[in-house]
């Protein structure tokens, strides 16, 4: 299955010539409820259980009372969680409207490379049994964690909440279904020299780059657009160009990286 990255031009050029792609901090994501909607699932889980159990028999429910909305906040804030988006439905007009002109096609290949990659849940039903899920493990965890005594470790229950905000980046409204997306995550402190900085819409946009192979890359479609043909025209010779510098190819030979119009006959009047 195919793995599509809608961008604009600019972001094209860079991703191919430079071999990186940028992951962008969640908290800077089009989608403002990033994070915080599967947030609001799992506390809504944990609030389930404490009301129909005691905090005070139950430990691991009293320490997991310390995931909260404002919690996610502050851990965001201290560890960025960095975001690299697909889709697995190329052509969309929905992601040409939203995300730019143009679309990397990625091979299946590109999912090992950069595991993991994981879809994104939409679904209220499947994310409120996600929330019963991740809240038991980690309700499980602490438990067994305070059953050591002596030797408990702080650091372990800690880790069991990290990992409860971890996972909540894979929740998204519904709302964006139609994005069909597939996402990698990493994380960063917040004082890692990784980090870079961008300027976006006039803020200072944190962000991450991570090396992708050319290898990975079947083709760049062309959104609908004015003056279409010209725009193929031009990528296909960036790629005509980019794949003499760095792949052992004839001149006169196909290029491995496709250039490919979009058949949406959508314009802009």
């Amino acid at each position: 299955m195919s793995l599509f990255h809608y961008t604009d031009a600019a972001a094209v050029l860079s991703i191919i010539g430079n071999r990186k792609l940028w992951l962008t901090d969640i908290r800077f994501m089009n989608d403002s409820d990033e994070a915080l909607d599967g947030a609001r699932y799992v506390v809504r889980e944990i609030q389930d259980l404490i009301g129909a159990g005691d905090v005070v028999t139950d430990q691991a429910l009293f320490h997991l009372q310390g995931f909260t909305v404002d919690s996610v906040n502050g851990w965001l804030a201290e560890q960025h969680a960095f975001i690299g988006s697909f889709s697995t439905v190329g052509d969309h007009l929905v992601q040409w409207r939203s995300y730019g002109s143009y679309a990397i096609e990625f091979h299946e290949t590109l999912k090992a490379d950069l595991a993991p990659v994981q879809a994104c849940v939409y679904d209220i039903e499947t994310k409120i049994q996600l929330a019963k899920d991740l809240v038991a493990e980690a309700r499980k965890s602490i438990t067994e964690e305070l059953m050591k005594y002596d030797d408990m470790d702080g650091y372990e229950i800690a880790k069991a909440l990290w990992n409860l905000g971890d996972a909540v980046n894979l929740f998204k409204h519904p709302s964006f279904i139609e994005e069909n997306e597939m996402r990698i995550c990493r994380l960063e402190t917040a004082h890692s020299k990784l980090i870079k900085y961008r300027v976006r819409s006039g803020i200072v946009v944190p962000y991450l780059e991570v090396d992708i192979e050319p290898r990975h890359i079947k083709s760049i479609h062309v959104g609908p657009m004015k003056n279409q043909h010209l725009a193929v025209a031009s990528m296909r010779s960036f790629i005509n160009n980019f794949e003499l510098a760095n792949e052992s190819r004839d001149y006169w030979s196909d290029f491995r990286i496709k250039v490919v119009p979009s058949s949406i006959p959508y314009r802009e009047l």
